[in-house]
């Protein structure tokens, strides 16, 4: 019988998603808001992961020699055969980011590779700023859309040459990249697949048409139309499978199968609609995937109730049903007998399918059972499957590797390798070939490495993170060396919560949850973190921080509790977090800085001084992390119901500023005592909100808020938005409370027209985020003329009725005091109804 995993090891590997899932803007191991597709989620990955459409498959993606990793953090790591800037190998996981990898820019949002038995392997990464590629030139993309070994944006016909991306296409509305030799496929929010191939037939493009240089759009070859509604792409060199939400399968490409029995099918140049495996009807499809030979492909379609089929070629008895035969209709992989000589069981209960599909020639497939149990088969070229033999002649049956031990929550087959994550352990597991720095152990060495390993590194992997997690808020790294500053403090959380926080090595001390570099000179501090879960009793993580001196500028101060309401901090009233972040933001309006406050109440910030713009700085509290170099105009309301209550700068109270937002002018040395009350006693708040909601009904936007105290109130203003940061004012709704005073709750409604328009500022919100405008008074602009279209312009053409585009419209009311002083409720998303 298939049963889902077990509640112990689900808690361990979703940790992280259920500790983000409070963070509003690093949820999902590094998901920003405006980053990607609507339900976007990174931690949906490994034996816990469900749902097609959200389903991520790379999140460790290995080639021939080459790894690239996606930590709970959202941080990206790569390391093995030519993975450096450069073309040269890299001996351990190097995050990927512009001090590493000069000529890349931007935040990473996704990031994959290909080669050709590590002949020619090609790095691809997409960055808010686009799509960049390095390593050899046509090993993924054709020399003349990336030409160089050093990081540069694709420029291929049809393209935008400021994203690199298929034009009209912007990086957030990507939602999957894969790559393999010679085969590029992005998969956008809306649905749609293009392509880039380096095969000169151009069967692979999807669209009929020849060419290896230009963007081609895949097509339905029953209507000649785009393929539309895909959810997931993947591949093997020069031939590609889709899912679509329908629960419909596509295929395309040189040498590709159909499953309706028939012989293989040599050319599909746009794509075929498959025919699904019998018996599964009204079954919902979670995986695909593809694998094969040099010349050949074979496919898998796993179930969400666990059963697994295979198609195709199947030389390298890559199909799992223990024959060599190949298959062109849906056959089932096969368990292995209790002697273990003949096929038993076939395969119901899989719960994670990886095929090799990054790496030309080597057919070879790891699955993840209900048992948290590996099996594999297939090639076991480099010993990479774990067993006992490596030639081109034998090829090996479903199995368990000698090796391979349960609990294992995540499992990637690479061209010459196989890698897992495996409970309780915080190196990652190795098995096959290693060279050049595949194993990430700092060797560079030629070893067989037959039996699994973890002499490697410490990679935890989002969505089957092993260990306790360590998080750190705040900044402190330098922009020439990436080192953490002597001096300067971080805030440190660990998941699961009540573990013990030690310093391992180095100067450094921790009080609490901040870790101070205490040290001098150029070395590393390594931190650890013990802490126990139901299958790993006294776990412990660890991270090791490189630190260096620097010339650093900072803000500190507290958030507290301000009782009386009089924004003074007194001797009686204590810090408090409130699970909130301060932010630095710079005077081009953008984060320079972000720190979560911590348990006391404290924050501090610190910037190198050669990263201190000249001009005014300002200090913004919101209620979760904001990337450096997002734009933030504004703060969002305190958790919890609390508001805030004034600011004090210097020991000098304002009651007058309620907004969370300081400005401190030029930054230069140490600004402390920058502090913020806040409170949720409605005796000291002006205004104690209720619920906030929004929507889109009948063309009509109409916003509903209620108060459950008002103080010194005078009225409201209803504030709208396109990216939830920059506000303007669309209406006004005066105080239903007599002379502004209430106990009771009081119920508040807006309605504006709203039938036009909303698609525009869609579009307008799209050409914002791609980055079109870069100072902040033209995004301002921008983000004002969006939303203004959406609220004014429908008087213009009431007959219409346009739908809310994915870019979502935000809205918040702003509480206005008799004297003018102004406080916020949260920031809510209008629903389309």
């Amino acid at each position: 019988m298939f049963k889902k995993p077990s509640k112990l090891l689900a808690a361990l590997s979703l940790g992280t998603a259920m500790l983000f899932g409070a963070r509003t803007t690093n949820a999902q191991c590094g998901y920003f808001t405006g980053d990607g597709c609507p339900m976007t989620n990174y931690s949906n990955y490994g034996v816990t992961s469900t749902g097609a459409a959200t389903l991520e498959y790379d999140n460790l993606v290995s080639s021939f020699h080459t790894s690239i990793s996606r930590d709970y953090l959202g941080v990206y790591r790569i390391w093995g055969e030519k993975a450096a800037f450069d073309g040269t190998d890299l001996l351990v996981p190097t995050e990927i980011n512009s001090v590493n990898f000069p000529g890349l820019t931007g935040r990473i949002l996704k990031a994959s590779v290909g080669s050709n038995q590590g002949v020619n392997t090609q790095i691809i990464v997409l960055t808010t700023d686009g799509l960049f590629a390095w390593g050899t030139p046509g090993g993924v993309v054709n020399d003349a859309v990336a030409p160089n070994t050093t990081p540069q944006k694709l420029q291929a016909t049809g393209g935008d040459p400021a994203t690199g991306l298929p034009a009209g296409i912007a990086p957030g509305q990507v939602k999957m990249i894969f790559t393999a030799y010679q085969t590029l496929a992005i998969t956008t929010c809306d649905g749609n697949v293009y392509m880039l191939s380096n095969l000169a037939s151009g069967t692979p493009r999807g669209d009929g048409s020849t060419g290896q240089t230009s963007w081609a759009l895949v097509q339905d070859a029953a209507t000649n139309t785009p393929l539309t509604g895909v959810v997931a792409v993947r591949g093997y060199s020069n031939r590609l499978v889709a899912l679509r939400n329908d629960n419909t399968l596509y295929t395309w490409g040189f040498n590709v199968w159909l499953g309706n029995g028939t012989a293989i099918t040599f050319s599909a140049p746009k794509a075929v609609q498959m025919t699904l495996p019998a018996g599964e009807t009204g079954n919902t499809i979670k995986m695909i995937g593809l694998t094969g030979t040099s010349n050949f492909a074979t496919y898998f379609v796993l179930y969400e109730n666990g059963h697994l089929y295979g198609l195709g070629n199947n030389a390298q008895r890559q199909i799992g049903d223990w024959t060599v035969t190949n298959r062109n209709t849906w056959v089932q992989p096969r368990y292995p007998n209790a002697a273990g000589t003949a096929a038993g069981a076939v395969m119901n209960d899989i719960l994670w399918v990886s095929p090799q599909e990054h790496n030309n020639g080597v057919g070879a497939t790891n699955v993840i059972n209900s048992a948290y149990q590996v099996y594999n088969w297939g090639s076991n070229s480099g010993y990479m499957l774990g067993r006992p033999v490596d030639d081109n002649v034998t090829y090996y049956n479903p199995g368990i590797p000698a090796s391979f031990a349960p609990k294992v929550l995540a499992v990637e087959t690479g061209g010459h390798t196989t890698m897992l994550a495996q409970a309780c352990t915080q190196n990652y597991g190795y098995v096959g070939h290693r060279v050049q720095g595949s194993m990430g152990n700092g060797d560079a060495s030629e070893v067989w490495e037959t039996a699994l390993t973890f002499a490697t590194a410490g990679v935890q992997i989002c969505g089957a993170t092993t260990v306790p997690q360590i998080l750190t808020g705040g900044s402190g790294t330098t922009s020439t060396t990436g080192s953490y500053c002597n001096g300067s403090s971080l805030t440190l959380s660990g998941i699961p919560a009540g573990g013990t926080w030690a310093v391992v090595s180095g100067s450094a001390t921790i009080a609490g949850n901040r870790l101070t570099f205490t040290g001098t000179g150029a070395g590393t501090v390594e931190i650890s973190y013990t802490a126990s879960t139901a299958d790993c009793p006294n776990a412990v993580a660890t991270k090791t921080f490189t630190v260096g001196d620097c010339k650093m500028n900072s803000v500190a101060g507290t958030i507290w509790n301000d009782a009386n309401g009089n924004a003074s901090l007194d001797g009686a009233e204590a810090g408090i977090d409130n699970d909130l972040w301060v932010n630095l933001v710079a005077p081009d309006g953008t984060v320079a800085g972000s720190a979560k406050v911590a348990a006391d109440g404290t924050y501090s910030i610190a910037i190198v001084q050669e990263n201190t713009a000249a001009g005014n700085y300002s200090v913004i509290v919101t209620n979760g992390e904001r990337p450096v170099g997002a734009p933030l105009a504004s703060a969002t309301a305190p958790n919890g119901d609390y508001g805030y209550t004034g600011t004090s700068v210097g020991g000098v109270a304002n009651t007058g500023n309620r907004s969370g937002v300081i400005e401190i002018g030029a930054l230069s040395g140490a600004v402390t005592a920058v502090d913020f009350g806040i409170s949720n006693d409605p005796a000291v708040l002006p205004v104690k909100f209720g619920f906030v909601a929004a929507e889109i009904f009948n063309n009509q936007l109409k916003v509903k808020w209620n108060t459950t105290s008002e103080l010194n109130n005078s009225y409201f203003e209803v504030e709208a938005s396109v990216d939830g940061t920059h506000f303007i004012s669309i209406g006004k709704v005066d105080s239903k409370a007599a002379n502004g005073m209430s106990a009771e709750t009081l119920e508040y409604e807006f309605t504006k027209d709203a039938s036009a328009g909303v698609v525009v500022a869609g579009i307008a919100l799209l050409v914002a985020g791609a980055g079109l405008f870069k100072t902040r008074r033209a995004r301002y602009a921008m983000m004002a003329m969006a939303v203004g279209i959406i609220v004014f312009a429908a008087g213009c053409n009431k007959n219409r009725r346009d739908a809310l585009p994915e870019g979502k419209v935000y809205v918040r009311i702003a509480q206005v005091d008799k004297d003018g002083t102004k406080s916020y409720s949260k920031v809510v998303a209008v629903v389309k109804r």
